[in-house]
């Protein structure tokens, strides 16, 4: 059973502290347009951080922090943006919530354990930019909010986003971010994860929509789910989003990009590393894979009653092609470069 999410109080933390009689500072001044000193984010119990208005910006630039952020008090037409320039805030990570929409940039160097956001139910819109930032991965002996262990579900994730949240989600890595977790996105909206001039190790990458599309691009980048802990569980993720799919085909076994939909499926490599299988999963629709310049050290799996469409370049499978499953129109096309092995 896939835990889809276990977050920040639902109530906003202004209220739990007239609820409790906690001690509050004075709401942090807003952001001017172009801060440069931490700006827009309250302390809450002397240790974390939050958005005290329901739309606005929060910054922090310090060198480190010892609080986890948590975007909070968001109605469905609000909107709230975050900027962590430069800071350490490992063991701590940013809770993006939900309802409304949460935008997260994180950059100069920055890094934090995870992000998490959405729930069941609730529609966020989410969109995460890392710009030469660093996410280690949720830790499992680490007490993020009370009791050691208490994001275990998360399963080492660097993103986490509920499944099972009914928003569009995007997920963009540049300029040499590293990441040392998985980037597990669903829901009913668009799902978007993009790499360039990155790495992602100890993780795989599931993009998953119940009713949109999911894209999933890697340019220049590196993806080595050799330890991803989530690798065998791709089909608990895909019930988790509500879609109903049939189990994987055998040979997905190991997953390193995991897309699953009703609609559009784009995979797409320009010389990019990937190391773990690829599946593409739809019950309609289309599976769409290009590479170019790229190496997939693993199978290629296209499986759904779409159309289904592999184009390959300069390109370099290192195990087999499988659309055995595919029921619609299937092409393939390799040029320029070596074939799989598989084939």
């Amino acid at each position: 059973m896939i835990i889809t999410s276990k977050f920040a109080p639902l109530l906003p933390l202004s209220a739990l502290a007239l609820m409790t009689g906690a001690a509050f500072s004075v709401s942090a001044a807003g952001c001017p347009s172009s801060p440069t000193a931490t700006c827009g984010l309250s302390p809450y119990n002397g240790q974390d951080l939050y958005f005290d208005r329901p739309s606005g910006s929060g910054f922090l630039n310090d060198p480190t922090s010892d609080a986890t952020i948590y975007m909070d008090t968001r109605q469905q037409n609000d909107t709230q943006s975050l900027t962590v320039s430069g800071t350490d805030m490992t063991g701590k990570y940013i809770q993006a919530s939900q309802n409304g929409t949460a935008a997260i940039t994180l950059n100069q160097g920055a890094s934090t354990d995870m992000i998490e956001g959405g729930n069941s139910g609730a529609e966020t819109t989410i969109s995460i930019t890392l710009d030469n930032a660093r996410l280690l991965g949720e830790n499992d002996s680490v007490g993020y909010r009370s009791a050691v262990g208490d994001k275990a579900y998360m399963k080492g994730a660097t993103v986490f986003i509920d499944q099972a949240d009914r928003g569009a989600h995007s997920v963009s890595a540049v300029n040499g971010s590293q990441l040392h977790g998985s980037i597990i996105t669903g829901g009913a909206g668009a799902q978007s994860v993009n790499l360039d001039g990155s790495t992602l190790d100890k993780g795989s990458i599931y993009a998953l929509s119940k009713n949109a599309n999911s894209t999933v691009t890697l340019t220049n980048a590196r993806l080595d789910a050799t330890q991803s802990p989530v690798a065998g569980a791709f089909d608990s993720y895909v019930s988790a989003t509500g879609i109903s799919l049939p189990a994987s085909p055998a040979a997905l076994d190991a997953v390193a990009l995991g897309l699953a939909g009703t609609q559009t499926n784009r995979l797409t490599l320009t010389n990019a590393t990937v190391t773990g299988d690829a599946g593409l999963l739809n019950r309609t629709g289309a599976n769409q894979v290009t590479m170019k310049n790229s190496t997939l050290n693993g199978d290629l799996v296209l499986a759904g009653a779409g159309s289904a469409r592999i184009e390959a370049g300069s390109s370099l499978i290192n195990g087999s092609i499988d659309a055995s499953t595919n029921t619609g129109n299937t092409t393939i096309v390799i040029s320029d470069g070596p074939r799989s092995p598989g084939m």
